[in-house]
């Protein structure tokens, strides 16, 4: 049966419990890969639980949002996230009878660890990226003392790649407690597109690219070396899928480089799991020159990597934070060192050039996916993370009060704001 997250029970067998799969806000439209996991659990029963819901195609009616989408409700919100504590959000947690709570992102981990603790519910977390990378954080002593007492009290930390799991060791997460598990992403099949996107006239590009319209990103090398291709008399197009706060510079850059937007170049927004398949399905090389950022950040993995490949599409990128995780240099892709402009230009004139070679590591990098990074089988580690989670705590205790009762060293003033708005029935928003 199709149940909250979207997971199936064989029929006749009992789940092995319910996981609470913590994100504040449900869900954004860039995080298709949480809920790309919860479908692909099949002996867990994956609840999405957080304070509220954002109109996004990855939300879910099913979703268990404890504010509603009301002043009071955001009110409450905001002193959840001061103070970390809620009876509304501990009376949710019960409601779905959780087994264990699972966080997206090291932040959101600390938001709900000390609910866990009170409610002696054992904690999963996952790193993603930006959590280990982003100056601003992980230079902050608070955020890292946080962090440490975090490391302690989780039960695992899931890296979605090697180099995040470097980055976890480095802040001071207990090198048992690191599991390397990437999520994989679920095999469509070919004939899963998007109509609106196949309608665009045939139009089909020579070089596609697909993520957020941020810095890390690399946007801006990758026109770069369009304008560079086109002076070195190899003129290229470009689908650029995606959107982002750096668009209106983008499309400025594009245009003082001589790039004519809608003939060389297309800025073509934000696009569903199906369309973005759609547009890949219709270039030749895929390139996202990921690289560090003033900030900080880098690429974790790189989801979009393995979207590619699997839609049959050599991949040209820099070699960045856990870039050579997603794309084997050589076989299913090329990579230049990172920031190289220079030398990205030359990878995409050599794949542009060489169809053959273009041909035989698009075929690599589906038959990899095919055999390493179906989101089936690696969400089946995770589970197995559960299971043995499970067997090592006993979960909540029934009898274990779920009163409005302040956490030790909690300012009184504090206190009666939140028992006052939360003595009001919690809903979901309409």
């Amino acid at each position: 049966m199709s149940v909250a997250g979207g997971a199936a029970e064989t029929p006749g067998e009992e789940a092995a419990g319910t996981v609470a799969v913590w994100r504040s806000t449900l869900l954004p439209p860039s995080e298709t890969f949480i809920r790309h996991q919860m479908d692909a659990m099949s002996r867990w029963l994956p609840v999405a639980v957080g304070l509220e819901r954002r109109p996004s195609p990855v939300a879910s009616d099913a979703d268990e949002v404890v504010f509603p989408a009301t002043s009071a409700g955001r009110i409450r919100r905001g002193l959840f996230r001061r103070t970390r504590w809620s009876p509304a959000v501990e009376r949710r947690l019960r409601s779905v009878d959780a087994r264990l709570i699972h966080a997206h992102f090291l932040p959101e981990a600390l938001l709900i660890s000390p609910t866990a603790r009170r409610l002696g519910l054992p904690l999963i977390a996952t790193a993603h990226g930006y959590d280990v990378n982003h100056l601003p954080l992980v230079s902050s002593p608070r955020y890292r003392r946080r962090l440490r007492r975090l490391f302690a009290q989780a039960e695992a930390v899931v890296a979605v790649s090697g180099f995040v799991a470097g980055r976890l060791a480095e802040l001071g997460c207990p090198p048992g407690k690191i599991l390397r598990i990437p999520i994989g992403i679920p095999l469509r099949p070919p004939a899963d597109r998007d109509a609106a996107a196949d309608a665009a006239a045939g139009r089909t590009w020579d070089i596609v690219f697909a993520g957020r319209l941020i810095e890390f990103k690399g946007v801006d090398h990758l026109l770069r070396s369009l304008a560079d291709l086109r002076g070195q008399g190899r003129p290229a197009t470009l689908a650029i899928v995606g959107d982002g706060p750096l668009r209106p510079a983008l499309e400025r850059e594009a245009r003082e480089l001589g790039l004519e937007i809608g003939v060389d170049v297309d800025f073509l927004g934000w696009r569903p799991p199906a369309g973005v398949d759609s547009v890949l399905r219709r270039g030749r090389i895929f390139c996202a020159p990921s690289l560090r950022a003033t900030d900080g950040s880098r690429e974790g993995f790189g989801m979009v990597f393995l979207e590619a490949a699997a839609a049959g599409l050599p991949v040209v990128s820099y070699r960045s934070g856990g870039v050579p995780e997603a794309v084997a240099d050589g076989v299913t892709g090329l990579l230049a060192p990172e920031g190289d402009n220079a030398g990205l230009t030359a990878h995409l004139r050599t794949l542009l050039d060489d169809a053959g070679l273009a041909a035989r590591m698009g075929s690599a990098g589906r038959r990899r996916v095919l055999a390493e990074f179906d989101v089936g089988v690696r969400t089946a580690a995770l589970e197995d993370a559960y299971d043995r989670t499970a067997r090592r705590t006993p979960g909540p205790d029934p009898a274990r009060p779920t009163g409005p009762a302040r956490p030790s060293g909690f300012p009184a003033v504090a206190h009666a704001l939140p028992a006052a708005v939360d003595s009001t029935p919690s809903a979901d928003p309409a």
